[in-house]
Formats: structure tokens, sequence, C-alpha cells
């Protein structure tokens, strides 16, 4: 036995996604996107529609950087003054909750917020407040500036008012001083004289200096504005600023298209069905894709198979021709007589595949005979309106020859049909035992090819016992019902038996999807093959 390759669903780390695949996960998932894309912008205008009407009020207040300890410099060198910091600083003081209290105790508990922002490159701080009311919002904007404007005023006296106590204390101590001085010079001579003397005139020059400090800080105290101005009195705004349904639409859309997409990958991700032919190539493992067969939504309905209705052209007649042709290529490298038609779940379409294969291939002139080895689920008999009293199941146990097994089908000339004959409880040792090894030879011998459907591979052993004594096996995925996952577990248990899978068909081709168009032209579209018509009672 043959050890079986590992089968791999990851993509090879060397392997550059492709643009055109990003777009292919797109189109495939476009129609969640766009009802997500709805969702997200309706919720988004819905919501600002239910909204509220608010108004924004802004008034703007001058800030004079001048820090307090300025005015308070007794020095001769000038203090620098970091007027980003100060204003800054006055930001925050603006916001803080002595003002907010302040604004409070004027329009009560139902006050609504106040933002404070810097505006750039100037000394001016913007008041902005935002209610559902325009002449409450007017009202709160101003009432802050000017509450910050007092609050800082009353703060400003306060310093320069200890400012100046600071100086009379200063002053009080140079007044005793210079009556003791004052009082030694009366009785000093000499040098002593002279040096009391300056020092007298030292105390007395700074009691001067302090002496003007004082009144200038009184001075500032009366005058004082607390370093901040209203310049720019809020008015009532007459236009809210929000709710705007068309910011937020366009919100919607641009969320819900970014969240779109990446729900679109996600999606891709975490749904490993069989999309695309690059799908199917990946994880087959170089087995070459040999048809691409529309969808026909009449496939699932159990009707009778309408045998002429490939001979009338279009996608699905050119689907399978292109199979026989490759068969047919691939025949010509090596021995391929009977080949075993499979899936890896049920419903993928692998019976009227095979059915339109052998039509095909008789249609060209190859007798041909189709065998239906399902011996649990039999579905030729049923396509081809045929009895199924005897057939395959009788053969291999050799319940007498109760007339013909093989029986010519007249709507197709060269088509011969082995049905499966009655169900049986243990198929896998009937396909298993040397009479079926036996009949397999017979069957070649009579025609150019023997087809034969089989059950599926995952879900019993039968096809896994007769893909072993075949020529070939060709695998069937149909799209958007099998998975990677699957898939390649089917390749695997073939690859386990010694299978020679030889190529796979791809089932349900959209006859909208990007594959279809590519492979038979968008004016296929309009032609949607007729395979199927409904069983007559």
């Amino acid at each position: 036995m043959t050890t079986a390759p590992e089968i791999s669903l990851a993509r090879p780390a060397t392997q550059e996604p492709a643009l055109r695949e990003y777009f292919g996960v797109l189109n495939r998932r476009r129609r969640a996107v766009a009802i997500f894309v709805a969702l997200v912008t309706l919720m988004a205008v819905g919501s600002s529609l239910l909204q509220a009407k608010r108004y924004t009020a802004e008034a703007r207040v001058l800030i004079q950087p001048r820090d307090s300890s300025e005015e308070l410099n007794t020095g001769a060198a000038p203090i620098v003054v970091d007027r980003k910091r100060i204003i800054d600083t006055e930001v925050r003081v603006m916001s803080s909750e002595r003002v907010r209290q302040r604004v409070e105790k004027i329009f009560g508990d139902g006050t609504p917020p106040v933002t404070v922002t810097p505006v750039e490159g100037t000394d001016l701080v913007s008041v902005a407040v935002t209610s559902t009311d325009p002449a409450l919002a007017q009202a709160v904007a101003n009432a802050t500036a000017k509450e910050y404007a007092s609050y800082r005023r009353d703060t400003r006296k306060d310093d320069l008012t200890g400012g100046i106590q600071s100086l009379q204390t200063e002053m009080t101590s140079l007044t005793n001083q210079i009556d003791d001085l004052q009082a030694k010079l009366k009785t000093a001579t000499g040098a002593r004289a002279a040096t009391l003397k300056v020092q007298q005139d030292s105390a007395l020059a700074r009691y001067a200096q302090l002496e003007q400090q004082s009144d200038s800080l009184a001075l500032s105290a009366s005058l004082s504005t607390g370093d901040a101005n209203l310049v720019d009195p809020a008015d009532k705004p007459s236009e809210p600023t929000s709710p705007q349904p068309l910011r937020a639409l366009i919100l919607g859309l641009v969320a819900g298209t970014v969240l779109g997409i990446g729900l679109a990958f996600l999606l891709d991700l975490l749904d490993d069905r069989v999309e695309s032919k690059e799908d199917v190539e990946r994880v087959v493992l170089g087995r070459p894709v040999l048809a691409m067969v529309p969808l026909d939504e009449r496939w699932s309905t159990g009707g009778v198979a309408d045998l002429g209705a490939l001979d009338q052209g279009g996608a699905m007649a050119e689907a399978f021709r292109s199979l026989r042709t490759s068969l047919q290529f691939l025949a010509s490298e090596r021995r391929l007589k009977t080949i075993q038609v499979t899936s890896a779940l049920p419903g993928e379409g692998k019976s009227t595949t095979a059915l339109n294969l052998a039509i095909m291939s008789a249609r060209a002139g190859a007798t041909t005979i189709l065998v239906d080895a399902d011996l649990r689920q039999p579905r030729v008999h049923g396509l081809l309106d045929m009895p199924n009293g005897t057939g395959l199941s009788t053969s291999l146990l050799e319940e007498a020859a109760r007339g013909r097994r093989l029986a010519g089908v007249p709507a197709v000339p060269g088509l011969y049909v082995l049905t499966s004959g009655p169900t049986t409880a243990f198929p896998a040792e009937l396909l298993q035992s040397e009479r079926a090894k036996a009949l397999i030879r017979r069957l070649a011998e009579k025609a150019d090819l023997v087809v034969f459907d089989s059950p599926p591979v995952l879900p019993v052993a039968d096809p896994l016992v007769l893909a072993g004594q075949v020529d070939a096996v060709l695998l069937v995925a149909s799209i958007g019902g099998t998975t990677r996952r699957q898939l390649g577990r089917a390749v695997e248990l073939l690859d386990q038996v010694g299978a020679n899978v030889c190529g796979t068909v791809i089932n349900k081709v959209s006859h909208d999807s990007a594959a279809y168009g590519q492979y038979y032209g968008a004016d296929e579209r309009s032609r949607a093959a007729r395979f199927f018509r409904p069983a007559s009672v």
C-alpha cells in the first residue's frame, strides 16, 4: 500500500496572496458586506434622527499670561514668563470645581457641562456649552467666562494684598533699623560715624524702594481684572450642532464599509467551503480541475434525465465535452478504461456527473457502460427511469441469471447501463470480492469506457474498496457545498488505498459567478443549460 501524502489545508508560506484573491473574497461575500453596510448606515442615521437637537454656544476669553510673582519681583532681572504653561494652567482653573460651583449657584443642578480648550496659536481660551436649549447654552457659556474672570480677579487681589502685607512687614523692620542707626549716630564719631551713616542711607534707600513697590501693588490691586477678559461673548445659536444625519450617513457608510470588508475576510476565514477553482487546486495537490459544471437547480429534484439536452449545446454541454476531452488526453498517457466518479459527501452531483460523462463518451462513438456501484442509495435507475430489480448486487451474489443485467439506452446509442440492483447490508464486502474484480475485468473488455457511480468517500468504505480496482478516480466537489477540509480528507483517504485520482470536477458553478463568466462567457448566462425534466407520472 502506498503511503499517502500529508494533506495540508494551509497555504504555502512562500505563496504571496494575489490581489485578485482579495477581490475574490469580497466578491463571494458581497451580499454579506452589502447587508452589513446597509445595517450600520441605517443604525447610524436612525440613531442620529432619534437624538434631540443640541445647540452649542461658544465664548472666548483673553488670557494675559503673567506670573503672579512678576509684580512682586524686587530684583533687577526680569522674570521670563512661560506663556503656554500659564495658559494651560488657566484652562484647568476655568474647568475647576470652584468655577463650576459659582456657575451652578446661578443655574442650579441642571447646568450643562462646559468644555474649555485653548485656541491654538493665541492667548484666547474657548468656552463651549452644548444644550438642548440654545438660550441656556449661551447663558452658561457667558456666565462661565464671567465667573472665571471674577474668580481670577479675586484671586489676584488676594495675591497682591498678601504681597503688600509682606512689604509692610519689611518696611516696619526697616523703620526700626533706621531709628536705631539714627540714635547711634548721635554719639558716634570718626570712622564709626561714617560707617553708621552708610548703613542708614542704605536702609533709607531700601525703605523708599519698598514703599514704591507697596504703592504700585496697591494701585494694581485696585485696578486688577485678574488677567482675564471676556472678549467674545457667546451668541444664541440658531442652528443645531447635532444631530447631523448627513454626517451620520457618511460615517455609517465609511465605518460599515471598513467593518464589512473585515467581516468578509473573517467569514472567509471561518467558512472553508470551496468557492473557486483555486480553492480546489490548493487542496487536491496537483490534480487538475478537468471541468467546471454550471449550476442547475433541478439537479436535486430527483427528476428523470433529459437525454437529448446535451445535444442542445450551451455551457452544460461544453463542460462535459471538456471533461471527456481531458480524460481522452489522460488515456493517451496511461490506460483509463474504468473510471470511478465519487465525492466527499452526498449531494455534490456525482451521479449526474457520471451519467453526463457516459452520455458524452457514447455520443463521441465510444462503447460506454455506466455502472451504478452505489449499493446503498442508488440513483442511476431513477435518472434513466429504468427498473432496478436486478443489477450489480445480484450479479455479485449470483442470484440466478434473471434477465439481462446490462441494459441499452435507446436515446443514446453505444451507452449501456448496469443498475445497482437491490440494496444490500454489506456492500463493501461485495465490492471487495473476487467476483467484483472479475466483473470489472469483463466489463472493461466489452466497452471502451466503464464509468462507475459510487457512494461518497467520507461516510462509507465502499468507494475506497472500489477505488483500488479501477484505473482512475474522478472526484466531484460542489461550489458552496464541499469544504476544503472535507475535500482534503477525501483525497487523503483515496491516496491511502493507492487510488489514481486523475482529476476533479467542480460542480454547481453559479451562472453569475466570476468563474462561470471566465470559462463560458457572459452570453451563456442568459442561456441556462436544461438537463432535467420533471419525472412523468
